[in-house]
């Protein structure tokens, strides 16, 4: 049996997530949508706001573990905005307020606002169905 390699580093992976994030609230923003499509959105935001913070706990527990105590410390520090505004929207979304969530949403913008896209969107409606999929978690 072979290993198996990972060639997505842990970094280009939150890339990704922010770039996707960034994309859906630039969708957002210009479009106008229908309430379904803003809890789509909603928990689209949400999950992806999750993925973000495993992330970060997972990258700094393995520099804790070759104690590099001061680098896991600035990693946390600069990301503790996802799971301030993690917790915030989820909080939102369980009362079904999809104002307050898309409230948090745009608090969390700043974050990824700055992040340079491509002109054309890709995959604008990646967040279809991220609503029913968070309700039966």
């Amino acid at each position: 049996m072979s290993r198996i390699i990972q060639t997505d580093s842990p970094a280009r992976n939150r890339e990704r997530l922010l770039k996707t994030l960034a994309s859906a609230y630039r969708y957002y923003k210009q479009e106008k949508m229908t309430e379904a499509q803003h809890k789509d959105l909603c928990a689209f935001a949400l999950l992806t706001l999750k993925a973000l913070s495993e992330s970060i706990d997972r990258t700094a527990s393995a520099w804790e573990k070759r104690d590099y105590w001061l680098k896991a410390d600035r990693l946390r520090n600069a990301w503790k905005w996802t799971s301030k505004a993690y917790d915030e929207m989820r909080a939102a979304l369980k009362a079904n307020d999809v104002i307050a969530a898309l409230q948090c949403l745009n608090k969390a913008s700043d974050h990824f606002d700055s992040i340079t896209l491509p002109k054309k969107p890709s995959g604008q409606n990646l967040w279809k169905g991220a609503w029913a999929k968070w309700k039966h978690r």
